[in-house]
């Protein structure tokens, strides 16, 4: 397996998405942001949609043939992307150990 320091992901049909490789740092606060522990109860608590949609709009590099009513989205505009998409795109490409394709 070679590393390379981006991945990319599939959506839809000809849309791409590329997101960097995180840092060990970056991965580590990503893991600890998914399912914080409350103080006094150490219950446990899932957060993990928010994260993810935190940890795309930290690692997305380039977005190619993705466009909604409003036209083209770019890494400018990625917020027009839909919260669903976003946490799917993490999913797949980090937490899924299968090939890396999404489709919508």
């Amino acid at each position: 397996m070679k590393l390379l320091d981006h991945i990319e992901v599939t959506v839809g049909d000809d849309g791409h998405i590329e997101l960097r490789q995180p840092t060990n740092k970056e991965w580590d606060e990503f893991s600890n942001a998914r399912f914080p522990v409350k103080r006094g109860g150490a219950r446990m608590v899932d957060r993990s949609n928010k994260a993810r949609i935190a940890f795309f709009d930290l690692l997305v590099t380039k977005i190619d043939n993705v466009e909604d009513s409003a036209g083209p989205i770019t890494v400018d505009t990625k917020e027009r992307l839909p919260d669903w998409l976003k946490q799917d795109v993490i999913f797949r490409a980090f937490e899924n150990r299968e090939d890396v394709e999404v489709k919508n």
